[in-house]
């Protein structure tokens, strides 16, 4: 028992063999604590306290085994506290959780394996140490942490950080749909000159976040996600910009024997011979062009471009018009890939000059 205990040098425990507990919480402790090759266990509860407590010193668990919990929730550990190497106690799952909640950390070397869990939500982390061909294999609790920097597999690699933040329903500490973790790692990412990567997770962060939302909300977060990439793809709207025009110029072509031309006068009218008679009738776009050499001619491309796309609208006045006997799929149609292209062009200008809405 060292509770609130003045150690002014270390604290050197390798090879200790303990069956209990160990407590030091509020401890200020000076050097270094090693627990190289110690055996520690308290299966299912606390091996060790070191809530509030202060190490200035590296802490060192070169082969440590241990069964249960170390709980150090808002020390201090001013040098490093290296968990690289710790051992499990047997071959069975890892026995050891780790929880760090609010504590203040210089250097924090974590192993691939080896614990069972890990708990940071709330932490100040200066360096992050995790392992270099592949993200550690244990759930964490990142919710509130703060990172000044991180080294290993995860620093630049957005998937591995992605399968070790990801929701886990069957571990011990489960982190729910916050995405405060993704978006710390993501400012990391920034920092350090990756921001593809760094958009990545972000946008993996919002999809978790719409997996869980409630169903009145889901929907428009879905269609947010389709369009601009929840924000962070805004240029997935040209995409939808551009099959909006497609379909305009496929509604057109398909049905241009309902347009007409705007104006009426001797160069839109045919003369059709009957047996009756000779017939004078108003030519439409699926007429060949040359019975009105003195009209211009239907073009799809054209005409669906100034009624949908709103950027072309205005440039010249429209030669032809929908009929009134058109069918309702063309009247509706096209003011529909209409409004649906404003949507779009707005959303890709947002996003083009950053006024677009993202989590940051």
């Amino acid at each position: 028992v060292l509770n609130n205990a003045t150690v002014t040098g270390g604290i050197f425990a390798d090879e200790l063999d303990v069956n209990g507990r160990i407590l030091a919480v509020g401890a200020n402790i000076g050097g270094p604590v090693t627990l190289n090759g110690a055996d520690l266990r308290n299966p299912s509860q606390t091996l060790i306290f070191l809530n509030g407590a202060t190490i200035r010193g590296e802490v060192s668990t070169l082969g440590l085994r241990a069964q249960g919990f170390i709980s150090a929730s808002a020390a201090v550990f001013e040098s490093s506290l290296d968990l690289t190497h710790v051992e499990q106690p047997s071959r069975n799952a890892p026995h050891l959780r780790v929880q760090l909640e609010t504590a203040t950390i210089k250097r924090l070397v974590l192993p691939v394996g080896s614990i069972h869990s890990l708990d940071l939500s709330g932490s100040k982390i200066e360096l992050l140490v995790t392992p270099l061909v592949t993200e550690p294999k244990y759930r964490v609790n990142a919710t509130g942490w703060t990172l000044g920097d991180v080294e290993g597999k995860i620093r630049t690699d957005h998937k591995a950080a992605t399968r070790w933040l990801s929701p886990d329903p069957n571990a011990w500490l489960i982190e729910g749909d916050s995405p405060q973790p993704w978006h710390a790692l993501a400012a990391v990412y920034e920092r350090n000159g990756h921001p593809a990567e760094a958009r990545r997770l972000r946008y993996t962060a919002a999809n978790n976040v719409t997996k869980t939302a409630p169903p009145t909300t889901k929907l428009m977060r879905w269609g947010y996600r389709l369009i601009a990439g929840h924000g962070y793809y805004p240029l997935i709207a040209a995409f939808w910009l551009l099959l909006a025009l497609a379909g305009g110029i496929a509604l057109v072509d398909m049905n241009r024997e309902h347009f007409v031309p705007t104006t009426i006068n001797a160069a839109t009218t045919i003369t059709t011979h009957a047996a009756e008679g000779p017939t004078d009738t108003t030519i439409t776009g699926a007429d060949d062009c040359s019975t009105h050499p003195q009209y211009p001619c239907l073009d799809s491309f054209t005409y669906a471009l100034t009624g949908v796309i709103p950027a072309a609208a205005g440039i010249t006045r429209p030669d032809w018009a929908i009929s009134s006997t058109a069918p309702v799929t063309v009247k509706l149609g096209l003011p529909a890939l209409r409004i649906l292209a404003w949507i779009f062009t707005a959303i890709l200008l947002a996003g083009v000059t950053g006024l677009l809405r993202k989590s940051s």
